[in-house]
């Protein structure tokens, strides 16, 4: 049980590392409050926002914006984290299991090792990862921008720009 605890751990990390090399993703609102426009950012400057999409770059300039919205969704974070997590559950959770362990009639209260079958550990290991995942799932921010300038030069401080891993 101690071994799958720090390999749930160690894999918690790694997916928290793989998503830290992604590049910061913005959604933006008009006055009337719809989306018109969404991408990865590349950079801004004190008029406007340039961000990637769909294999263009796009320069928004910042009197069209009334709001901006940071990252996806919830849903969409929690989704993600959760399914990547629980297929690594899953599969730490089967390694480490013992294969020749037939007993399944046992309470959760007073196991033993040999009683951790395969089954088991990729059960624990994909109920572990999908809660996980939804825990470590950051929620979107929003900033009201209301096409000003200034609010704009006060709040972009506020905005990270992730660079892509270099290979």
């Amino acid at each position: 049980m101690k071994r799958l605890f720090w390999l749930l751990t160690f894999s918690v990390l790694i997916n928290l590392s793989v998503g830290a090399q992604e590049k910061t993703f913005l959604r933006f609102y008009d006055f009337s409050g719809h989306k018109f426009e969404k991408g990865q950012v590349v950079t801004f400057t004190d008029s406007s926002i340039v961000v990637f999409r769909d294999s263009a770059l796009i320069q928004i300039p910042i009197s069209s914006i009334a709001s901006i919205k940071t990252k996806r969704s919830y849903g969409h974070n929690a989704l993600v984290s959760s399914f990547a997590l629980a297929v690594t559950g899953v599969i730490i959770g089967y390694a480490i299991g013992d294969p020749k362990s037939n007993s399944n009639n046992y309470s959760f209260g007073d196991y033993s090792s040999k009683d951790f079958t395969t089954t088991t550990g990729a059960f624990l290991g994909g109920f572990s990862g999908i809660i996980t995942g939804a825990v470590i799932s950051g929620s979107s921010q929003k900033f009201m921008i209301n096409g000003d300038v200034e609010i704009w030069k006060q709040i972009r401080g506020k905005i990270t720009l992730k660079k892509k891993a270099e290979s």
